[in-house]
């Protein structure tokens, strides 16, 4: 006899699963933001636990650890656990499980970290500083040091471990203390978040600790919010996650990228907070692009494992390493995997103690630390706290209520049931009810900035930019190219005037009629809108600022996703975030050498609002800036397209002056003691004045003459005996050049040309990097007054032409050597 469901029953089980997507798609963003994972009821691991202990207890011994380095194939270096947060993130991790005396330990020993290498510093940790990792005995030399291309990795994690440490530890006032340059670290940085899934979790430690911190910070909870919302949306988007993630993580060697067919892409799993692995869990479509359904999906746990089967061994024998040559595995492929198995896939305790082999570093592997948590916290049950709560309610994981199927002696139809659990989609529409908060403001120069300390120009009067070099100056030529030390003390000289070298004809490159910008509003998704900024016929085009302004009531801005010519492999941007109240947005965007600049026709990069209510052709304006490598304004013609492809509003293009040429002057002659002469002309980018630059003639270590440039950059030194010598051009926020300059005979001419100073070295730490991109996007926008170090150009603000600068020289490190021409 056949049954049937009744059709009242089918009813109530189909609207029993449609409530619970639905209760599930209400929950996402709070969830995500304001419950954290901690397991109950943790029994059966003191095994575990004792190892976990005694791995701290080392660690702590040791003081503070040097990033471990690793060398795979023949000639690459590679480091880890160079990032500040690192060592947070696992001990905090750890601290629930230790003993109460190690825990005491623990918090004295990071703080003690964090107030030597503070997690919003922006700086990698120093290669051949701290206790060593591993086995070897190579010396300092040998050893290198933390490639410079790391600084393009993701940054803004360090908050989550930063909420962690002090959730974990209880030391909120450490948080309050250093407030104002935690909001400067993540505003240079939140743009990660629709990037990087490890940036989400940034933006949700960032709201966090706005909430938690003695006096709420409403406004920046607020921005966090917003970011963390517009992460979570882009990040329904895996493969463009994941290759985000591969672009910020890849290297070269030899200038051969390694993305070949063996390589595991999965840089978007590193430092994968749980909170981030629950959202992946929510949505079917993402878990299984996670999880993978062949070893094709090269982003996937199923690739993972088919590269590396035992990936949960500690130096295992392996072929492909990353790039084909290595022999043994790396240590970071646990920490792509064994999250997936632990909060994804959700396996067993049982299980995961199988994969927790022994760390591959003497001391203070972190993948290691992680492992044993992650199986610890297998022997528990999983639980939710939210932090808004004071009860610590643990509401664990929603699930469907139970289905009863009742018989009916009436055979009439066989209803077909689900055969697979329902599948939660976020979508990529954003109702004007949905809870989105944007930030309320962006960064004020009200905002205590603390410039970095940098050398200032001198007060005295200016020396003339001529010397001649004492007759009692002997050379000896060098054996060895030295800098010159610490103290230089320039001993007297006799300043002969002579006359002044010709300055270069500045060459100005015709303005070409059809270059232009079109900025143009395209609808996307229900609900969605996107402003496409697209480069058409430009020239030597190396950086643009744009500043759109909408109705907020119609229009709220949402995210910014990189383009063609501005992306995460070639660019720095900076994204001020969406103003609610005057419906404005900043964004900065340059290219990042070795990136050249832009020629031809490109898309730039793209803004996505959300719709709050239809209007047929909604308010919107924009300004555009275009500026090249030496930060000079590019003359290019702006086109708005509005909403309905009909409004259109044109700027013509302006031409930018060049810079005033000096009446020609007679080149510079011997002085009649018939020695040599050595001159240039050393000019920093983007100004017309270039007083206030140092030249130095050193013979060895000794300094034999000094001059600074007055307005025109010019400088010669006269009465120069047959040597060799090390000529050095410098300024503040520049890197160092230096040339080698032989004098063969006497009565030489040496005319070593004209210099453009490589600008961005902001902090003075003699390379441009993160670092200084970082400051200036702290301090984006605001007067130059309040962070004079970030004006790089003077013209008394922060803004596209100092953040192209640090994009032309960043990576760089000094001295660069020059070659006499």
């Amino acid at each position: 006899m056949k049954h049937k469901t009744s059709l009242p029953l089918l009813v109530m089980i189909l609207l029993s699963l449609t409530l619970f997507v639905q209760q599930s798609q209400a929950q996402t963003n709070e969830d995500f933001t304001w419950q954290f994972l901690v397991p109950q009821s943790v029994s059966g691991a003191d095994d575990l636990k004792a190892r976990l202990t005694q791995e701290v207890r080392d660690i702590i011994a040791a003081g503070h650890l040097a990033p471990f380095r690793a060398m795979y194939g023949e000639t690459t270096l590679h480091y880890y656990w160079y990032q500040p947060f690192d060592v947070v993130y696992a001990l905090s991790l750890a601290y629930p499980h230790l003993p109460a005396d190690v825990q005491a330990q623990v918090k004295t020993y990071l703080k003690n970290e964090m107030q030597q290498y503070p997690l919003w510093s922006g700086n990698l940790l120093n290669a051949n500083v701290g206790t060593r990792r591993e086995p070897d005995q190579i010396t300092d030399a040998e050893r290198g040091a933390v490639p410079g291309g790391y600084a393009n990795r993701p940054r803004l994690f360090s908050l989550y471990a930063l909420w962690f440490y002090a959730q974990q530890t209880g030391d909120w006032a450490y948080i309050q203390q250093n407030w104002s340059a935690i909001v400067s670290f993540y505003n240079a940085h939140r743009g990660e978040t629709t990037r990087f899934y490890q940036s989400i979790a940034g933006a949700i430690g960032m709201a966090r600790m706005a909430r938690q911190k003695s006096t709420v910070d409403t406004q920046m909870q607020n921005t966090a919010l917003a970011d963390v919302a517009a992460g979570l949306n882009a990040g329904l988007n895996y493969g463009q996650f994941s290759q985000n993630a591969t672009n910020a993580y890849i290297w070269s060697d030899n200038g051969i990228p390694w993305t070949l067919g063996y390589f595991y892409q999965g840089f978007q799993l590193l430092n994968l907070a749980p909170e981030v692995a629950r959202f992946i869990n929510a949505n079917a479509a993402l878990k299984t692009a996670v999880l993978g359904n062949s070893t094709s999906d090269i982003h996937s746990l199923r690739q993972a494992e088919y590269l590396f089967p035992l990936w949960y061994m500690a130096q295992a024998p392996t072929f492909s390493r990353y790039f084909g040559e290595g022999s043994s595995q790396p240590p970071d492929i646990k920490a792509m995997v064994f999250p997936i198995k632990a909060w994804i896939q959700k396996l067993p305790a049982a299980t995961l103690r199988l994969y927790v082999d022994v760390p591959d570093a003497l001391i203070g592997d972190f993948y290691y630390l992680h492992g044993l948590v992650y199986t610890i916290q297998a022997h528990g049950q999983e639980c939710w706290e939210d932090i808004r709560t004071t009860n610590n309610e643990c509401v664990g994981i929603p699930t469907p209520p139970p289905l009863t199927l009742t018989a009916s002696p009436t055979p009439s139809a066989t209803p077909i049931l689900p055969t697979s659990t329902p599948t939660l989609t976020l979508t990529a529409t954003i109702p004007p009810t949905a809870t989105l908060v944007p930030p309320t403001a962006t960064l004020l120069p009200t905002q205590t900035l603390v410039p970095p300390t940098a050398t200032l120009l001198p007060t005295n009067t200016l020396v003339p930019p001529t010397a001649t070099l004492p007759p009692t100056a002997t050379p000896v030529p060098p054996t060895a190219t030295l800098l010159p030390t610490q103290t230089l003390v320039p001993p007297t000289a006799t300043l002969l005037p002579t006359n002044t070298p010709v300055l270069p004809t500045a060459t100005v490159p015709p303005v070409n009629e059809n270059a232009r910008i079109e900025v143009q509003m395209v609808p996307t998704a229900p609900g969605l809108v996107d402003v496409h900024f697209t480069l058409l016929n430009v020239a030597n085009l190396y950086g643009i600022q744009t500043a759109c302004t909408v109705d907020p009531s119609v229009l709220i801005g949402l995210s910014y996703a990189d383009g063609d010519g501005f992306n995460a492999s070639n660019s720095l941007h900076i994204d001020k975030g969406f103003d609610p109240a005057t419906g404005s947005w900043v964004v900065g965007v340059t290219r990042m050498r070795p990136a050249t600049p832009i020629t031809g026709s490109v898309l730039g990069f793209k803004l996505t609002y959300a719709v709050l209510q239809a209007v047929t052709n909604p308010t919107f304006n924009c300004s555009v800036q275009a500026v090249d490598a030496n930060g000079s304004d590019v003359p290019v013609e702006i086109v708005i397209i509005g909403y309905d492809g009909q409004l259109t509003i044109v700027i013509p293009p302006t031409s930018t002056p060049p810079e005033p040429t000096p009446a020609p002057t007679s080149s510079p002659t011997p002085l009649p003691s018939g020695l040599s002469v050595v001159s240039g002309v050393a000019h920093y980018p983007g100004r017309v004045d270039h007083t206030g630059i140092k030249i130095s003639l050193y013979s060895l270590e000794s300094l034999l003459a000094e001059v600074i440039t007055l307005s025109n950059g010019a400088y010669q030194f006269t009465d120069v005996p047959v040597g060799v010598y090390f000529l050095h051009i410098s300024a503040p926020q520049s890197l160092l050049l230096e040339y080698q300059v032989l004098v063969q005979a006497d009565g030489q001419i040496i005319d070593l040309g004209t210099d453009l100073l490589p600008m961005g070295d902001i902090d003075g730490n003699g390379g441009v990097d993160l670092a200084d991109a970082s400051f200036i996007g702290a301090n984006y926008g605001i007067e130059a007054a309040l962070a004079p170090s970030g004006d790089l150009t003077q013209d008394s603000q922060i803004d596209i032409n100092d953040l192209v600068l640090v994009g032309n020289s960043f990576g760089l490190i000094g001295p660069i050597v020059e070659a006499v021409p």
